[in-house]
């Protein structure tokens, strides 16, 4: 299945990150030794070749050989942040934890509902540019929707995993893991579009929701106390600059388009950040601490 093979390709890559470099017969033995993932089976040599390229092609991250020693390839900046770090960072801390059963009681972790488990069919087919026959229910109703779709992209916001998809002969579309019901490969392929990023698509914007219909603009905010350092280690936006810096408050803008994901991290700060402009966004959030305000007064 594509999910057990994912499994031993992420585990190749988080054992040769742990050891930083270790030998073929050094790795077949840790391989054989972990029942859960291996069934006992042992790893030959074009075996593990085979994998290392299906997980260059995957991942985009090379697994090396110098004297008889593997190592991961870090030219692409591995340790800057980027696609790679993370996923060597989040697959080695969930190999790490499921090897450590017996701490259970002492680790708590965010519950993902199960999504993940689509995200290898969902690379297998972005990687071939494979169509999937996807069953899906919205939030706004009971009824499952089955639709064929060309797989764009992935991201994740909010411990949450989304995927971008187009429906046949209509626009891109972002769909919530946690919400498919199945995910099935047909034998229809799509064309992919050489010059198409998902970081570029979702640039102008906050979270993953991007509505063409709302323009970018510079949004300036004021924070106040202990949300301004908040907000400085962990930035709303790429685009986010700090103009003005007071004993109490900061003042820090913001280049994106104010979506629903925006305004609801805004509201989410209380009375610790303040819209200063423009007047459009201030006045949204206005009515919606307003009828928020009403909900809490209405009994009063």
């Amino acid at each position: 299945m594509a999910t057990d093979i994912f499994k031993k390709y992420v585990w190749i890559l988080t054992t040769i990150n742990r050891y930083k470099k270790i030998s073929l017969k050094e790795l077949a033995t840790l391989y054989q030794d972990n029942i859960q993932i291996s069934d006992g089976e042992k790893l030959n040599m074009r075996t593990f070749h085979r994998w290392r390229d299906k997980i260059y092609e995957i991942f985009n991250i090379e697994i090396l050989c110098k004297k008889n020693l593997y190592y991961i390839d870090d030219s692409l900046g591995i340790k800057d942040g980027n696609m790679q770090s993370w996923l060597l960072n989040t697959v080695a801390t969930n190999n790490i934890i499921a090897e450590n059963q017996n701490l259970k009681n002492r680790i708590v972790v965010e519950d993902y509902q199960n999504s993940e488990k689509f995200l290898p069919i969902i690379l297998y087919a972005m990687q071939d540019n494979t169509c999937l026959m996807l069953k899906y229910q919205k939030f706004n109703t009971q009824n499952d929707d089955t639709v064929l779709i060309e797989p764009y992209g992935i991201k994740t916001f909010h411990n949450r995993w989304y995927l971008l998809a187009r429906k046949t002969g209509d626009k891109l579309r972002t769909y919530a893991l946690d919400r498919i019901k199945s995910l099935e490969y047909t034998d229809e392929k799509f064309a992919f579009p050489e010059d198409f990023s998902i970081e570029e698509y979702f640039m102008e914007f906050y979270g993953v929701y991007a509505d063409r219909s709302v323009q970018p603009q510079t949004i300036k905010l004021k924070v106040y106390g202990k949300d301004v350092n908040y907000i400085s280690t962990l930035p709303l936006h790429f685009s986010q600059k700090e103009i003005e810096t007071a004993k109490d408050y900061s003042v820090f803008t913001l280049y994106l388009a104010p979506t629903y994901d925006f305004i609801q991290q805004i509201l989410s700060f209380g009375s610790g950040i303040e819209v200063l402009s423009p007047q459009s966004l201030k006045n949204e959030i206005i009515n919606h601490l307003k009828n928020s305000l009403k909900r809490y007064t209405k009994e009063i």
